[in-house]
């Protein structure tokens, strides 16, 4: 380790530092830099709906101040990560849940979430609350002002490269007041008080699938700006990441110049129609190539393509399908001139009754009948053959390029009709697969569930019946312990009485013991005084107990 070029890496390292504070910028230290021009041309890139209006915050304004309740402060640099009005559902939820409005949210954060919701809805799954909180964390930093998403560990699948929003904070100086009629259903105004999620309980089986999906995208695999470039261009209802400058020329500060908006807006219209005429051109150099084939007999030769016919619009082959169908009928033996007048008066009817049958008609079932007849009118080949006979082979040409421009010029409605019916077809089917895969899941899940629930319902099943078999000995063992409670309740009544008789026999025998005691005491006593009198024999009495000499006191026989 080389010791001296130790200060020299603190000092850098220290610069870096000074230089993240001077970039850091507080909000409540700066005023909005929008100007009016600024709002109508973010109001033109990101299609804000008519119905919200944007408001120019004065310079006291700050973007913390409070608002009413229709009105929330928005970032120019949300607005360029993807945020749309109204709010998508998984921001909705994001703000409700921490409480939070959506200009103190970080806009990589909004960006980074807007991404996990495009990669949930590839999966054909939902990103809900739970699968955010169990991939990520929402933390604040001291030193700056917005709360941003912080990854949880085996989570961080989106690359720096992609992340749209630079750390400098030039963009915390673009910023408006957006309003809707009715409430956006978010918190308006910031709030400084801790945040703590909502409990979400258990994660879903859904819920669980999305958040395994998501880790095996990769760690720091996904480009995000290339993520949301992709959505915009595929299914969903948010308008492409364009860059800062509109389209078209506007004056970026100070009042709106709508004349000079007028006339750039003129000019891109002139070249669309400019472009668009350039491409109707070709088509009828095409047609009218197509028609020299047909006039002459013999297609153009070219080194490589010999005998090849060129390519032409369907439209134009058709017609020259019906020419070169009219000319075979009136070709003799294969040897036609292109300026024969009678092969000239057999094209025209043709080409007339033609236009008729798959324009005019159209049109006039299509309820455009002045339409219908001008297209008539000016598109159609005179049917005067002395007329026609004065036209040479150019003015017929002419006339044909005329019938094809005007005849595709006619039609540009109903293609852009048809883009966008197969555009809405496009949707219609991805909406389709989309929710034939739902349907796979749902019917995947319901044989799982089916399986899981028979499986437990055996289980289940099997314990009954041993709780059954069980049950069923404890009643017969609780009936044969009634049986011997019984028994023993008897025998023990029959030793109670047996009990109570021995104890009457013994009271009754103490008893008689105890008088023929007495009565022996006396006859003793009496034949001892018969055969000694003058002794006394009183002692005798003595041998009994105190208190049995006591009971017997009064028995004892008088001198």
């Amino acid at each position: 380790m080389n010791v001296e070029n130790l200060p020299c890496v603190t000092t850098s390292i220290t610069k870096q530092a000074m230089n993240a504070r001077k970039e850091n910028i507080r909000v409540a230290d700066i005023s909005s830099e929008l100007s009016e021009s600024d709002l109508l041309e973010l109001s033109l890139i990101y299609g804000i709906p008519p119905n919200y209006r944007l408001i120019l915050p004065t310079s006291d304004v700050r973007i913390i101040d409070h608002l009413n309740a229709d009105q929330i402060m928005v970032y120019e640099e949300d607005l360029r990560v993807g945020v749309r009005f109204p709010l998508s559902k998984e921001i909705f939820d994001f703000l409700n849940t921490y409480e939070v409005t959506l200009s103190q949210i970080e806009p990589n954060s909004l960006c980074m979430l807007i991404g996990l919701s495009i990669l949930a809805a590839r999966n054909g799954c939902e990103l809900t609350m739970g699968v955010v909180n169990e991939m990520y964390d929402l933390k604040f930093r001291e030193i700056e002002d917005h709360y941003y998403l912080s990854a949880k560990d085996g989570f961080d699948i989106f690359s720096e490269e992609g992340k749209i929003t630079s750390m400098k904070g030039n963009w915390k100086k673009k910023f408006f007041i957006l309003q809707h009629p009715t409430c956006f259903g978010i918190p308006t105004t910031w709030s400084f008080k801790p945040l703590f999620p909502k409990p979400q309980g258990e994660l879903t089986l859904e819920e669980r699938k999305c958040v395994v999906f998501l880790r095996q995208r990769g760690c720091k695999a996904i480009n995000l700006s290339k993520l949301l470039a992709q959505k915009c261009l595929t299914y969903l209802d948010s308008r492409p990441l364009l860059p800062r400058k509109p389209p078209f020329d506007m004056a970026s500060k100070g009042k709106l110049n709508l004349n000079k908006l007028a006339e750039q807006m003129k000019k891109n219209k002139e070249k669309e129609l400019e472009t668009s005429g350039r491409k109707l051109s070709h088509q009828a150099s095409k047609a009218r190539e197509q028609a020299n084939i047909i006039y002459s007999g013999n297609p153009p030769l070219s080194q490589g393509n010999a005998g090849v016919v060129p390519r032409v619009p369907a439209l134009v082959t058709n017609i020259s399908r019906d020419i070169k169908y009219s000319q075979k009928r009136t070709r003799v033996e294969g040897s036609v001139s292109a300026h024969n007048s009678i092969d000239e008066l057999e094209i025209c009817p043709d080409i007339r009754k033609y236009i008729l049958k798959q324009y005019a008609e159209n049109a006039t079932t299509q309820k455009v009948v002045p339409e219908s007849q001008e297209l008539a009118r000016l598109c159609l080949l005179p049917t005067d053959k002395a007329f026609f006979d004065r036209m040479d082979i150019e003015s017929i040409h002419q006339n044909v390029d005329k019938s094809l421009f005007m005849l595709l010029n006619a039609n540009h409605a109903y293609n852009r009709h048809i883009h966008r019916l197969k555009g809405l077809l496009t949707e219609e089917e991805i909406k389709k697969n989309e929710l034939h895969h739902k349907l796979e899941l749902a019917h995947a899940t319901m044989v799982e569930q089916t399986t899981r629930s028979k499986k437990n319902f055996e289980e289940l099943n099997y314990q009954f019946q041993a709780l059954k078999l069980q049950y069923q000995a404890n009643i017969k063992r609780l009936q044969l312990q009634e049986s011997l409670i019984y028994t023993f309740k008897s025998e023990i009544t029959q030793l109670k009485n047996d009990l109570r008789h021995a104890r009457e026999q013994e009271a009754v025998a103490s008893n008689g013991l105890t008088d023929a005691m007495i009565a022996y005491q006396h006859k003793i006593v009496s034949e001892l005084n018969l055969r000694h009198p003058g002794r006394d024999w009183n002692f005798i009495y003595e041998i009994f107990p105190e208190n049995e000499h006591e009971v017997t006191e009064s028995r004892r026989p008088r001198g």
